[in-house]
């Protein structure tokens, strides 16, 4: 695909995204733009990103944006070496969740999202429901993950869910 008919399709995408969606992408977007400095997602793309994975996966809206914000900063090309390459942001090992993802283009916003909602899912359901077990799970069950990670990512989730992007 060319770079002007991408560029067109994300213009033409965000415009209509923006009639569906309206405040809601607005406020999505000062929160990323309060949280992120460069190589930020576009919010239209991101409410459409999520509502299409929750929607397939069942996980909470508001739960996928708040692992966003410590796993990548919503940054869409983000990716970290230590302890294996993490990618997206979502932040997703591949080498440990490549079946999750319909191609290999791992930054993606849509396919990055889905692969994230899958394991945040899956995470779910393997702790009952349990949002601080699945976080941990999430996040590898780090040792200090239920002291540092776990804390971060619910901080973020009160933070959404009083904007009411969703």
């Amino acid at each position: 695909m060319s770079n002007v008919f991408k560029l067109f399709f994300i213009l033409c995408f965000s415009f209509l995204t923006h009639l569906s969606y309206g405040n809601s992408v607005d406020k999505l977007q000062a929160y990323i733009d309060k949280n992120c400095k460069s190589g930020c997602v576009d919010a239209s793309l991101l409410a459409m990103a999520i509502e299409k994975a929750s929607t397939e996966t069942g996980a909470s809206q508001n739960m996928l944006i708040a692992i966003i914000k410590p796993e990548s900063n919503f940054q869409t090309k983000s990716i970290n070496k230590n302890k294996g390459k993490s990618v997206g942001l979502f932040q997703i090992q591949v080498r440990w969740h490549r079946e999750k993802f319909r191609s290999r283009n791992y930054s993606d916003v849509f396919e990055n999202v889905r692969a994230g909602a899958l394991v945040y899912k899956g995470c779910m359901d393997k702790w009952n429901g349990s949002k601080e077990r699945a976080l941990w799970c999430y996040n590898g069950h780090q040792k200090f993950g239920m002291k540092n990670y776990v804390p971060k990512v619910l901080l973020a989730y009160r933070e959404i869910s009083q904007l009411r992007v969703f």
